[in-house]
């Protein structure tokens, strides 16, 4: 997809430049993919060392698959973070703060859904305006709204969390 390699490297860029390693963004793959599938489409975007075992949540291996919250509940617990610090990426209905990725549903589903940000891909500038307002409340922690999510995230779907 567009610009993935971009948030990746931006993803890798938040981690490295934080030498107070309790602000790092936490990460998890969240999918109904079969485990095989999963792991091999991380293993080709060379994704696979930010997950592992532990962090890649698979739908049928929770008592409810997505859209049931229970798969994000779990990658939540696992995360050791509260679902609403999470944004997710997501090509379909999630219960967290998702940003839409316009794929499979259409815009108004997505946002009929809960998504609260919509985007076409990774290059959308939406999606750099919105990770830049999190870098900025990440450095001013302060000053961060309770309601608004602290980090961003990717795969079928991704939880990532401060």
């Amino acid at each position: 997809m567009a610009g993935l390699e971009t948030l990746v490297a931006w993803i890798g860029s938040a981690d490295s430049s934080n030498s107070d390693k309790t602000v790092a963004i936490k990460k998890a793959a969240v999918t109904n993919a079969p485990r095989a599938n999963a792991e091999a489409i991380l293993s080709g975007l060379g994704l696979d060392r930010w997950f592992g075992e532990e962090y890649l949540i698979i739908g049928a291996e929770c008592d409810k698959p997505k859209p049931d919250p229970c798969p994000y509940l779990t990658a939540c617990e696992r995360l050791g973070v509260q679902l609403g610090d999470c944004i997710v990426f997501e090509d379909s209905p999630s219960g967290a703060f998702v940003v839409g990725i316009l794929s499979s549903q259409d815009e108004a589903t997505l946002r009929s859904a809960g998504c609260h940000a919509v985007i076409s891909d990774f290059d959308d500038a939406r999606l750099w305006k919105l990770l830049n307002q999190h870098q900025e409340q990440q450095q001013q922690p302060n000053k961060a709204s309770a309601s608004t999510p602290k980090t961003a995230s990717q795969s079928s779907s991704i939880a990532q969390q401060q």
